[in-house]
């Protein structure tokens, strides 16, 4: 597929030009230690990007848009549409 192919490159690109600033891999160290309990490994995460499927990506879909969503919102809320209107979007 076309389309998988071109957003798992753009995702190592991504993964990789992030890796560029010694604070960013310093962020990315810390949140795998604080997920995983490992250090990042650079080539298992290129091969997981790789690895993924279209069927990965249509689960993780459904599971999103059929849980039950959370909203947070930040300033002026005068004109947030209401959870209920979100809900019901996300829906359809």
């Amino acid at each position: 597929d076309v389309e998988l192919a071109r957003a798992k490159t753009q995702m190592k690109a991504g993964f990789l030009m992030s890796r560029e600033s010694v604070n960013r891999r310093a962020d990315q160290l810390g949140k795998s230690l604080l997920q995983t309990g490992e250090c990042l490994d650079i080539d298992e995460r290129l091969k997981e990007i790789d690895a993924l499927t279209t069927q990965d990506i249509m689960r993780t879909a459904k599971t999103i848009f059929t849980s039950t969503p959370t909203v947070a919102a930040i300033g002026q809320l005068d004109h947030l549409e209401s959870y209920d209107k979100i809900c019901a979007r996300m829906a359809a």
